[in-house]
């Protein structure tokens, strides 16, 4: 009978299996903080076809900085919220609501990125009236940002 042998490092979390343990359990600690690992590179969605409704460009507010564009389209029976062009600060927690008549926010959706070109689909109901897109830290309680819509 011959015994076979497997030759082990003494210490397995040494070296490169430490290095992918722990990028592994960041990884994992970032993602259930509501951080996603991504490409780095900005989505860029495409420009919804319908009616613009609404529209502003983005003002930063609380000390932080935001820049860019909201656009409310209608198209068909669904309303899509388009931010073009925005950056906003990094942090886990971050929404964008829209704010309107009646009874103030009328929608709001984890932000899916930090920049780039996004869309939310939503439905608004009869007799909505859109005023404001705000880009909302629930970490902070505050708005970073904010696009008073015309």
């Amino acid at each position: 009978m011959t015994k076979h042998r497997l030759n082990l490092p003494g210490n397995l979390l040494t070296g490169s299996w430490r290095r992918s343990i722990g990028a592994l359990l960041l990884l994992m600690f970032l993602t259930h903080c509501g951080l996603h690992a991504g490409t780095g590179v900005a989505p860029n969605d495409p420009t919804p076809s319908g009616q613009i409704l609404k529209q502003g460009q983005f003002f930063s507010q609380s000390g932080q900085t935001v820049t860019g564009s909201a656009v409310i389209y209608l198209s068909g029976s669904s309303y899509i919220l388009r931010l073009e062009g925005i950056s906003t600060p990094s942090e886990a927690g971050l929404q964008v609501r829209i704010d309107g008549n009646p009874g103030g926010v009328v929608f709001t959706s984890a932000l899916s990125a930090t920049s780039g070109n996004q869309n939310y689909p939503f439905s608004g109901g009869v007799g909505v009236t859109f005023k404001a897109v705000d880009i909302y830290s629930t970490l902070n309680s505050v708005n970073y940002g904010s696009a008073q819509l015309n």
